[in-house]
């Protein structure tokens, strides 16, 4: 499986980051291009762009004490063999360190999504910096 993984510096406690990227219905405030993420009571996200549906993700864990959160696309407009994300928050000196790894087949998937991971994670920043 292809791996690519990006992480940011924020400047907000760990606990003020979590309360962001821990909330798995929360995309849309602060992902580029997401308009909305409809969480079901199984634990399944669909991610809209627009009008559009662009994912279907089924939590895989969400971790507090470790400010963790896994999901896995199991649906959507991309061709996905597999797939599992993790989102992760952890003290940085007076911030906090968020990285975002994802594990994906076909490899040319974990390398896009590892580029829009990364954009994320800067909108992510100024959100939570706000």
């Amino acid at each position: 499986m292809a791996h690519a993984e990006n992480d940011i510096l924020i400047e907000r406690s760990p606990d003020e980051v979590w309360a962001v990227t821990g909330d798995f219905g929360g995309l849309a405030a602060w992902m580029p291009g997401i308009t909305r993420a409809d969480v079901d009571g199984e634990g399944v996200r669909d991610v809209y762009m627009g009008d559009m549906l662009a994912a279907r993700e089924k939590l895989v864990d969400r971790n507090e004490e470790q400010r963790a959160l896994s999901y896995s696309i199991i649906g959507g407009a991309m061709p996905i063999e597999s797939h599992v994300g993790t989102i992760t928050v952890v003290a940085e000196g007076d911030g906090s360190k968020v990285t975002w790894a994802v594990d994906a087949e076909p490899a040319e998937v974990a390398e896009m999504l590892g580029g829009v991971y990364a954009d994320a994670l800067k909108t992510l920043k100024t959100h939570c910096e706000q």
